[in-house]
């Protein structure tokens, strides 16, 4: 099998986002896990992945699925702890990730809004797999 990956050549940083949430509604539901690969055309890469307290408990279908522990968050930054390095490796970078536009990032387009910031993908090319 040839490594296809290896031959590409971005013009702008690619960046992976996944994140496992306290259910499904981005209006009243948390980011409890949030992972970003930022990988630099020139191929240097960063990788993030933080544990958040989602200020609100886990919903018991969703702490099954994901194996999630409903004590201990407290020990977790919140998102408005981590959100301005969040932008800072999401900035210029095109999204690539499961179920982005309809998941991902309204997630964290509120999560941003309340951190009292905004950020916007309108610029950002998103690969969605």
């Amino acid at each position: 099998m040839i490594d296809h990956a290896s031959t590409l050549q971005p013009a702008r940083p690619l960046a992976w986002v996944g994140m496992e949430t306290t259910g499904t509604g981005s209006a009243t539901r948390r980011i409890a896990k949030l992972a970003i690969l930022r990988i630099e055309p020139s191929g240097s890469a960063t990788n993030y992945i933080r544990r958040l307290n989602p200020g609100t408990p886990v919903r018991r279908p969703t702490a099954r699925l994901r194996r999630s522990r409903r004590r201990g968050n407290g020990k977790h930054p919140k998102f408005v702890d981590i959100h301005r390095q969040v932008r800072d490796l999401l900035n210029g970078c095109d999204l690539i990730g499961h179920n982005l536009r309809c998941f991902a990032i309204p997630f964290l387009v509120a999560e941003f809004e309340r951190a009292g910031s905004r950020i916007s993908f309108r610029a950002s090319n998103v690969i969605e797999m």
